[in-house]
Formats: structure tokens, sequence, C-alpha cells
């Protein structure tokens, strides 16, 4: 392996090339397979059919799983929203539907000629006339969550409201009113967290006085669902005894209500189902519930009119057929995924990936190159570039992803790691045999200081790498990442925010353990749907397949990673948990 400076901040450990053998009987058997992929084509574009045909032909798909749309302009970037729900969404539903393909299909494939974007519509009159509703609502929602905390300190006898908390932390922004009610949760929260706290430290008999004070309360601020995750009785008197059955029944009233929150959460486009969410939100989580759901509401309501990622809008494509709405969250997310929430989920996305690129002959060789090196193995460096942040801000939790993804890795496999860790980037070729990377944020701007090896797996974090594939003056990491032999990349098609991007330190482990293809630890790592990032690369590439270097039974001893094998039904081998890596 060719010298690599010593100059830079980073772990470096090379372990034997040939990797560690993974656990007996464990099968790839449940990864994407060719007949689950159907193929989008433009139909008025000959480099989409050309690329469509020679992915088909060297993936052995089959020739039914083409789909041609003609509805199309031949190479336009962007496309209004009704273009979009009629000539590309409408038009596959049928399609599959006509096939009978539609169980059958878990991935589409966007090519060459299919737009990045749909066009956002601009703010409606019934939008704005909610979030004016919603503005009033959280007024009094503020009023309410005032009053509770005077009611909690004169329970816990703390001192005035003012001094509950001597350093808030800064409200995330908006509206006054919307800052307001940030501030009003903090407060409420540490005044609970206080009347909690003083009423447990009571001798028994104040306590039960005090607790029969409390109880009615929290019903009111935090509802039946919030009781049960604040309160904890001890004990086996009578009284003891009767308030576990209260507690009992409030977590049973819960449990009950659980589908329908859940049904009303992935319909949340329907302007009468955010009414009812808000409704139930009440009913289980009382007025913080309540003024949460509403604080969720207003972000949610001003990213609508915003542009999104074609292929994003696609992986709703049976369960929300109007692009116009845009960032939904992914079900299959891999934080918000559990076994029960699995059993109640009744909307599925598709995985989506495109074949797209500077040129068809690039896109082709991208595909040649996905085949060869998932027979061959990918043998290589992981780079990581991190910031050196270490606060508490959201880019400095992103910064300690990185970080945290780095020694993951090198603790967990047989691979050279190299983390960059100071405001300075990777220097120009000073990053031999790249064979995995992520790092930020050199915004437009491609930097070439990795030697990519073919069929590398890299993203750059940062606002607006995928503009455009074709435009050969854009300076966007995606295209140049692909030019240069990455077979796998993702971007963003418009201002996304560092909450969209998949974390690392869920992304790569599960790649490297070469049991999914990319298009599945995509979908299972990527937070948001409906939005503007997109996944470009051959979606049943699988680069760690026969050369694994994940040491599995580390890996499956964190629950979050089990969960990606119950999804897509691999084997799992008995091995004791403990507590998910920091994410």
């Amino acid at each position: 392996m060719p010298q690599i400076s010593s100059g830079l901040r980073r772990i470096f450990l090379a372990f034997a090339a040939g990797g560690i053998s993974c656990t007996a009987g464990m099968s790839s058997a449940a990864s994407l397979t060719p007949q689950q992929v159907a193929v989008i084509i433009n139909g008025n574009n000959p480099n989409s059919w050309s690329i469509a045909r020679f992915y088909a032909r060297e993936r052995h798909i089959p020739k039914m799983n083409l789909i041609v749309l003609s509805g199309l302009p031949h190479d336009a970037v962007q496309i209004p929203v009704d273009t979009y729900d009629i000539h590309v969404s409408a038009a596959i539903r049928r399609i599959l539907r006509e096939r009978q393909l539609k169980k059958t299909i878990r991935c589409l494939v966007t090519t060459w000629g299919i737009p990045l974007r749909v066009a956002g519509m601009g703010t409606s009159p019934q939008i704005t006339l909610e979030l004016q509703q919603i503005q009033q609502g959280l007024q009094s929602q503020v009023r309410q969550l005032t009053l509770g905390i005077a009611q909690l300190n004169a329970l816990a006898a703390t001192s005035p409201t003012s001094t509950l908390v001597t350093k808030p932390a800064p409200p995330v922004g908006g509206p006054p009113v919307t800052q307001a009610a940030q501030l009003a949760l903090q407060h409420f929260g540490q005044a609970l967290n206080n009347a909690v706290h003083r009423v447990g430290l009571l001798p028994p008999i104040r306590r039960q006085a005090a607790f029969a004070k409390l109880l009615p309360l929290l019903a009111v601020y935090i509802g039946p669902g919030g009781v049960g995750q604040t309160i904890h009785i001890h004990g086996s008197s009578a009284v003891a005894q009767k308030d576990h059955q209260t507690l009992a029944a409030m977590k049973k009233d819960v449990q009950k209500y659980l589908p329908e929150l859940i049904r009303l959460s992935q319909r949340r486009y329907l302007e009468k189902d955010r009414l009812e969410l808000r409704e139930l939100q009440l009913k289980l989580f009382g007025v913080v519930g309540l003024t949460r759901q509403l604080l969720s509401d207003t972000i949610y309501l001003q990213q609508k009119p915003s542009s999104t990622a074609l292929d994003s809008d696609l992986m709703t494509v049976w369960y929300q057929p109007d692009a116009a709405m845009g960032m939904e969250n992914n079900p299959m997310y891999m934080p918000n995924w559990t076994r029960s929430v699995g059993k109640l989920q009744t909307h599925i996305p598709l995985m989506v990936s495109r074949l797209d690129g500077t040129s068809p002959k690039m896109v082709r060789n991208m595909i040649l190159t996905s085949v060869r090196v998932q027979k061959t193995g990918l043998r290589g460096v992981a780079y990581f570039d991190a910031r050196g942040l270490h606060g508490q801000d959201p880019y400095s939790q992103y910064d300690r992803l990185l970080r945290h993804t780095a020694l993951f890795i090198l603790q967990n496999t047989g691979m050279p790691v190299a983390l960059q860790d100071t405001p300075a980037f990777f220097q120009s070729k000073n990053c031999p045999d790249e064979a995995i990377y992520c790092g930020w944020y050199s915004l437009e701007h491609y930097l070439p200081s990795c030697q990519w090896l073919p069929g590398s797996v890299a993203f750059h974090v940062a606002s607006f790498e995928l503009l455009s594939l074709h435009n050969p003056n854009y300076g966007g990491w995606c295209p140049h990442l692909l030019k240069h032999g990455v077979c796998g990349t993702l971007g963003a098609v418009a201002e996304p925010y560092l909450t969209a991007f998949p974390p690392p330190n869920l992304f790569f482990p599960l790649l490297l353990s070469g049991r999914f293809t990319q298009a599945q630890v995509y979908y299972l790592t990527c937070p948001l749907v409906d939005w503007r990032i997109a996944y470009v690369g051959d979606p049943l590439y699988n680069p760690f397949e026969h050369h694994h270097v994940m040491r599995l039974r580390r890996l499956l001893k964190y629950p979050i990673f089990r969960r990606a094998f119950e999804e897509f039904k691999i084997p799992i081998p008995k091995v004791a948990t403990v507590k998910a890596p920091a994410h």
C-alpha cells in the first residue's frame, strides 16, 4: 500500500488483507434480487433506453420489469408536480398493477433522462390558514403550560418559575409564539422532574397524599402515555398495588391506540389526519404532546412548498401519490423501527436508486465495475474526514458520529481506517486505496484528495452535491465521485438539512457486514422520504458479499443492527446484546 502522510491527525491501523471470517451458517439469501427490481425508462431519451437494457442484461432483470414513461421531457433536470403525478407516479402504479408486479417489486431504479427534482408548488392559501391556526393553538398551549408549571412548583414547594431553569437552552427559532412554546416545554420538563423527585423524597404518608394530587396534574399535562413513562411505583402496600393498577390501565389504554397513532402519523399529508393526530396526541400525551405536535406540524407545513428529489418521492409511490407534500419520516429508518411497530406498519416504502452519471459510458462502466467488484470483493482503506468539533450543537453531534464510525470500524473489522479530525480537509491525492469514505463540508467544491478504488462507496455531507449529474461545469461531489470510479454515493438536490443524511455509524457497518445491497443499506439508514436526497448506484451492488470484513457477532450485539436483519429476514445467531453505539 502506498505511503500515507503522517501530518494528518488520524487513527490508522492495518490488519491482514484477508479480513476476518464471519459466522458460519449465515446466508445472504434475503438480499435484494433482480426479480424485485423495476427499471424506470424515459421513453423520449435514447440514453435512458440503452442504459436500462444494458443494466437488465448485466443483472438479469426480467423484461417485464422495464417500465417506460412516455410523457417526460427529453432530458429535464426538474419537472412540475403535476407532470410527476400524471406521467411518473400514476404511470408507474398503473403499469405495476397491470403486470401484477405490485407485490413483487421492492426497488425502483431511475435511469439517465429521468429528472432529478420535482418542483415545489409554493405556499397554498390552505396551508397559510392552517399555520395561522397552529400559531393560535400554540398561544393557548403556552398559557396552559405556564399554569401547569405554577401548579407543579406549588406542589413541590419550589422557587418561582423564573428560577427553574437558570440557563435555559435557546429555542430553535421561528416566530415569537413558536419560541415561547419551545421555552415553555423546557421549563415544564424541569418543573415536572423537580416535582416528581421531591414527591419521591417525602415520608410514605405525605408521599401518598402528594401523589394523589400529582397524578391528576400529570394526566392533564402529559397524559397516560407520559405518566406511564414518568412514574414508577415501589412497594407492595395496598395503596401501592392500587397505584400499580392505575398505571397498568393507563399503559394498556395507550397500547390500544398505538395502531391509530401510527396510521395517522403515516397519513399526516392529509389535513383531516393531521387534525385527528393532534387530538390523539392530546388524549395520550396531554398538553405537552399536543404542543410538541403543533411545533412539529409547523416545521412540516413550512417545508411543503419546497422542491424534492424525484427518487425520494418514488419511495412512497404506493401510499402518498401527491409529490407536493414532501418530507416524511421513513418508517423503515432503523432508529424508528421496532418489531411491534413493524407489525403495525401498513405503509412500506420502496427502495429507490439511480443509474446516472456524467456520461452514458460512465454509467455502463459503473454497472460493469459493480458486477465485477461484487464477485472479487472490495479491499481498501476507510476514510473519514471530520472537522474536530466537540460542542453540543447538531454539527458537533454529526462530527462525533464520524469519529464513532471510524473507531467502530477500527475495532470490529480487519479494515485499515484513517480519520482526519481537524478543520482542514484531507489533502490532495493524499488518501490512497480508498474503499469507503464519508466527510464534510466542502460545499459544491469537490476535493481530489482520495485515490478511489474501483467500486468504492462514498458520500460527502453538504447541501447541494446533486444539483446536476450532466453539467460539466458543476463542482458538486456526486458527479465527480462517480467519474472517478465510485459505485455508490448520495447527495442533495436542494437544502436537506443535516438530519436528512444517513448516520455514518449506521450506514457503513451495515454495508461492511456484506449481508445487504447498497440499496437496502440506504433504505434502512435514510431518515426521510419524499425529501431532497437521492442515492446513485446499482441497487444490487454488495461490495462485501464475498469479502466480509465486519465481525458479525460483534455487530449483532447491538439491537439497532439486529433490526436490519429482522426486516429482511436474515437468520440471526444467538448473541448477547449491549447498548446501541452512539448515534
